[in-house]
């Protein structure tokens, strides 16, 4: 019986292994950066989708090509980013909203994530 080690046959080398077992480790880091989202960005990114509200509402176009379309807007006003960053971040502000609505619900006001953001979310999705 042989044993075969992790690192696999014929001597393959440690940096071979990691980058098996840990995806994206070895990846140069500008490559994998994560986006910080500032107080106007992420009012800039609330503003832009309530401009294209209509469109998500109507099915006409996929919604990938929007999100595309406000990263774009958002790169002409010097924030860079992709619309899959910009579909994530609306996604977790809905989330937020979700769960302030939950705490709310549940009368523990200690909890309730006060932000401007939130308060725009409401107006936008319940106009």
């Amino acid at each position: 019986m042989e044993i075969v080690s992790p690192i696999g046959r014929g001597g393959s080398s440690c940096p071979d292994f990691l980058a098996v077992v840990f995806p994206g480790l070895l990846e140069d880091p500008e490559s994998s950066r994560r986006v910080h989202w500032g107080h106007g960005d992420v009012l800039s990114l609330v503003e832009k989708v309530g401009e294209h509200w209509q469109e998500f509402c109507n099915g006409v176009r996929k919604k990938k090509f929007i999100w595309k379309d406000i990263a774009d807007e958002m790169g002409q006003n010097g924030f860079v980013v992709s619309g899959d960053e910009c579909d994530r971040k609306w996604r977790n502000l809905k989330v937020m909203h979700i769960l302030n609505l939950y705490h709310l619900f549940q009368l523990d006001i200690r909890t309730l994530y006060n932000s401007i953001y939130i308060s725009l979310l409401v107006c936008l999705l319940y106009n």
